[in-house]
């Protein structure tokens, strides 16, 4: 009765690993399209465009349309404040645009 019993629980365990196998590639399957981190959520976009408005109307007038900062930007300016700095520069495949 003892083989037979270890026998049994042999193939339940080999079993139980091949279906956690089979569960774990399809979950891997079905996570391998493509990437696309706003997808179709019209908020995520709609936040964005507001972000690039606000920043338009608050922050381009100091550090520029495309982040580029001013001049002498570690010298303080005449009122005391520091000036924007420059843009860091953007790691490859990184658009500020």
């Amino acid at each position: 009765m003892g083989t037979v019993w270890k026998g049994a629980v042999n193939r339940f365990v080999y079993m139980a690993a091949a279906l956690a196998a089979a569960a774990m590639l399809a979950a891997l399957l079905l996570m391998t399209g493509p990437y696309d981190p706003f997808g179709s959520n019209s908020r995520l976009k709609m936040q964005i465009a507001q972000g690039q408005s606000l920043y338009t109307a608050r922050c381009a007038s100091c550090h520029g349309k495309k982040l580029e900062g001013q001049p002498d930007w570690k010298t303080p300016l005449t009122n005391g404040k520091m000036p924007a700095p420059l843009r860091i520069v953007p790691k490859a495949g990184m658009s500020l645009s």
